[in-house]
């Protein structure tokens, strides 16, 4: 999509935040503790510049019988790595938030804990919120 956009152009991406430590989609098996500690180290020594996203694959979990949103996920877009992919390409952020603007039902006190840092611009928390919203532009 970006290789071939012209210049110019815009690109507006939204998604669920799904590859945050703190987030993870319903087709995630493993451990959260686990997850949290290895999201949270990853953002620490996360290169600024790569031109490779590692977002983590799930297998899907819906079947013709058993279908709610999100169960045919397979990939868990993070926007912290997302952002280093986009800055290693020809064209300018024009918007970036993880939507923590955005109340969530029945909040966990960690959650509001995390929410509070990424009001102070606390890095890594700001790019834990709930989703993905990104408008990047191509140079001319």
């Amino acid at each position: 999509m970006i290789r071939v956009a012209q210049k110019g152009a815009y690109l507006a991406l939204l998604a669920p935040n799904y590859g945050a430590p703190f987030r993870k989609s319903p087709c995630f098996r493993g451990h959260r503790t686990i997850r949290i500690v290895q999201g949270f180290w990853n953002d620490l020594i996360r290169s600024s510049n790569s031109q490779l996203l590692n977002w983590r694959h799930v297998l899907p979990i819906a079947d013709s019988q058993n279908f709610e949103i999100d169960f045919d996920t397979t990939v868990e877009p993070y926007l912290g790595s997302l952002l280093d992919f986009i800055r290693s390409l020809n064209g300018d952020l024009i918007k970036v938030s993880s939507c923590w603007e955005i109340e969530e039902k029945h909040e966990t006190m960690i959650n509001k804990a995390f929410r509070y840092l990424a009001n102070k611009s606390i890095y890594p928390f700001i790019y834990w919120g709930p989703h993905l919203f990104v408008v990047w532009q191509k140079k001319s």
